[in-house]
C-alpha cells in the first residue's frame, strides 16, 4: 500500500503492468509515492496482485480503439478528469533475423509498441493537458508528463533483435517531436530508456521460437543454417552476465518521473553506458567491431547448397 507520509492527489496510468515486468514495478513504486494508479493489461488476471498494492485495474489493449475509449471513460469518471502521468509501457519483443522475419510478426510488434503508444497518447494526451491548465491555474510548476518506455535497443545497433530495436528508435523519435509539441501546453515528454532488466520481457526477448514460426524458414535455413547456435552464444552474451533488479530499477525511474521537472531522456540499467557514452562518441565502425563480436555475428557465412 501507498506510504502515508507520501500522499498526493496525482494520478497515474501505467500499460503494459503484467506481473514481473517494468510496468508491475512501476506501479507499485508509484503507490508508495502516493499516486493513485490505474494499471492496465490485455488480462486482469496478469494484474491481479496489483490490486493488493491498492492500484485500480483497467483491461487494455493499445491496439484497440474501442479498449482505448473504455479506459478513458473508466477514468474519467474515477478522477474528474485527472491524468498527472502517462507512462507507455505496453510492448512486445521479437528476435529473428530481418531476412527472414515475417512481416506479420513485424506489424503486430509495431502495432504495439509504436502505433500504440500513439494511439494511448492520443487517448489520454488531452487529460493531461487540462490536468496542465488546472495545475498552472492553482499556481503549481507540477508539469504532468507523458513517460514512453523506450530502450538502450533504440539508441545502439542490435543484430537479431534488429525490428524490436527499430520500433524503439521510432519510439524516441516521435518522443522528441512530442516534446516540443506539448511543452506549451505545460506537458514534459520522459524517453525512460533501459539497458538489460531482469524481467520476464528480457527472457522472452533472448528466446527464438513461438514468435517467429512465420519466418521464411526456406529462406532461412539456406542463410542462417546454425541460427539457434548463434542465438544461444548471443543470450549468454547478452542476458546471462550482469542484469539490473526490475524492482530496485523501476524504483529509480519513478524517482525521476514524478519529479517536478523531468530530463527528456533518462538512460539506466545494467549495460546502459555503451548507449550513453560510447555510441553518442565513438566511430562507427569501431561499434559495428564490438556488436558483432556481442551478439554472434561472427558466426554468419553464407555455405551455398551442394549440388
Amino acid at each position: 500500500m501507498s506510504d502515508p507520509s507520501a500522499r498526493t492527489n496525482r494520478v497515474a496510468l501505467v500499460t503494459g503492468c503484467s506481473a514481473g515486468g517494468m510496468g508491475y514495478y512501476f506501479c507499485v513504486h508509484l503507490r508508495k509515492k502516493g499516486y493513485r494508479v490505474f494499471a492496465t493489461a490485455r488480462r486482469l488476471s496478469a494484474i491481479q496482485d496489483l490490486e493488493k498494492e491498492g492500484c485500480d485495474l483497467l483491461e487494455l489493449d493499445v491496439t484497440d480503439e474501442k479498449s482505448l475509449a473504455r479506459a478513458c471513460e473508466a477514468i474519467t469518471s474515477a478522477t474528474g478528469g485527472k491524468l498527472h502521468l502517462l507512462v507507455n509501457n505496453a510492448g512486445r519483443g521479437l528476435v529473428s533475423p530481418i531476412m527472414s522475419a515475417s512481416l506479420r510478426d513485424i506489424r503486430s510488434m509495431m502495432d504495439t509498441n509504436y502505433m500504440g503508444l500513439i494511439a494511448c497518447t492520443q487517448t489520454f494526451g488531452p487529460l493531461l493537458i487540462r490536468t496542465a491548465s488546472s495545475e498552472h491555474a492553482s499556481g503549481s510548476t507540477w508539469r504532468p508528463k507523458v513517460v514512453n518506455v523506450g530502450s538502450v535497443a533504440g539508441i545502439q545497433p542490435v543484430p537479431w533483435s534488429g525490428l524490436y530495436s527499430s520500433s524503439k528508435g521510432a519510439v524516441h523519435r516521435l518522443s522528441d517531436a512530442l516534446r516540443l509539441e506539448l511543452k506549451g501546453f505545460g506537458v514534459d515528454v520522459v524517453v525512460i530508456a533501459p539497458g538489460v532488466i531482469k524481467t520476464g520481457f528480457a527472457g522472452n526477448v533472448a528466446s527464438y521460437g513461438e514468435s517467429t514460426k512465420d519466418n521464411n524458414k526456406e529462406l532461412e535455413e539456406e542463410l542462417y543454417p546454425n541460427l539457434p547456435a548463434i542465438l544461444e552464444k548471443r543470450k549468454q552474451l547478452l542476458y546471462e552476465g550482469y542484469r539490473s533488479e526490475a524492482d530496485e530499477w523501476a524504483a529509480e525511474q519513478v524517482e525521476v518521473m514524478t519529479r517536478s521537472s523531468a530530463p527528456a531522456y533518462y538512460i539506466s540499467g545494467a549495460k546502459s553506458w555503451i548507449a550513453a557514452y560510447a555510441v553518442p562518441y565513438l566511430p562507427t565502425w569501431l561499434i559495428d567491431f564490438f556488436t558483432a563480436r556481442g551478439n554472434a555475428c561472427d558466426m554468419v557465412r553464407y555455405q551455398p547448397k551442394q549440388t
